[in-house]
């Protein structure tokens, strides 16, 4: 299935963006592909917030408008792939929509954000039916990956399946053995999957996942640190703070006054 017209153009670069740094807001019809490498982002998508957390990789269709808001201490770069011109149109990004999200990176998409991000600007420019194909392939890379686990049954793309089925439900109960019902896996092949990855066994990542999402929302929002605490799958708030101390060295609240208040 090819998702874009051939009449649509396409621009691929790299940016790096510090702590509460902004992109946007872009207005009207947009589709965009990110590559997050490092940092954190807040990409808010015709009002719909996703909080994302390097590594990870992000497919957007926006009808009305698009921004990304950058936070963390650390700096976030970026790879990036955006749909030019005022012919993409609603009717595409209805189609599109329905694969809006995050997935866990690939070695593929990644070779082809930066193979699109390093090309001479003699070849981007003028070769603009190369670049399209690129960013075709692009897109059927990410939304392959995000459609199911069907398409690719073993390896790197099975631990991305189960890295995103982690990424979605960090707010639900999740052990091993509910990754071992889910996957039909023994918890011993997660984990050899998940080591062989990320150098993390699966739940040393679903944690990383939680803390590193309650220190954004921390940030980024004025939700209660309870609030905070139970949408990012903590046992009871007192659990999330001593977790963000352990990680951070200092608790929720010194946290979050430290960066509103431009501390370093």
């Amino acid at each position: 299935m090819k998702f874009f017209p051939e009449e649509l153009r396409f621009v691929f670069g790299q940016s790096r963006y510090a702590g509460r740094e902004r992109f946007g807001p872009l207005h009207g019809c947009q589709i965009e592909m990110v590559h997050i490498r490092t940092g954190q982002v807040e990409a808010v998508i015709d009002g719909v917030a996703l909080d994302i957390v390097a590594p990870a990789m992000l497919f957007v269709a926006a009808a009305r408008q698009l921004e990304y808001r950058y936070g963390g201490d650390d700096l976030s770069d970026v790879f990036w792939c955006q749909c030019l011109g005022p012919s993409i149109g609603e009717g595409l990004v209805s189609t599109l929509r329905s694969h809006n999200g995050a997935m866990v990176v690939s070695e593929a998409a990644s070779t082809l954000f930066r193979l699109g991000a390093e090309l001479p600007l003699r070849i981007s420019d003028g070769m603009p039916d190369f670049v399209a194909s690129l960013a075709e392939t692009l897109a059927q890379e990410l939304i392959g990956r995000r459609g199911g686990g069907d398409r690719a049954p073993k390896g790197e793309s099975r631990v991305a399946v189960i890295g995103r089925y982690i990424e979605d439900n960090l707010e639900q109960v999740i052990g091993m053995r509910e990754l071992s019902e889910a996957f039909a896996l023994t918890p011993q092949h997660i984990n050899r999957l998940f080591r062989a990855a990320y150098g993390v066994n699966a739940l040393d990542y679903l944690w990383h996942l939680r803390i590193r999402r309650g220190a954004f929302m921390l940030r980024h929002t004025g939700m209660p640190i309870s609030q905070i605490a139970y949408r990012n799958g903590f046992k009871t708030p007192n659990h999330f703070s001593r977790l963000i101390q352990r990680q951070y060295g200092l608790s929720p609240r010194k946290l979050r006054m430290r960066d509103w208040l431009g501390e370093t």
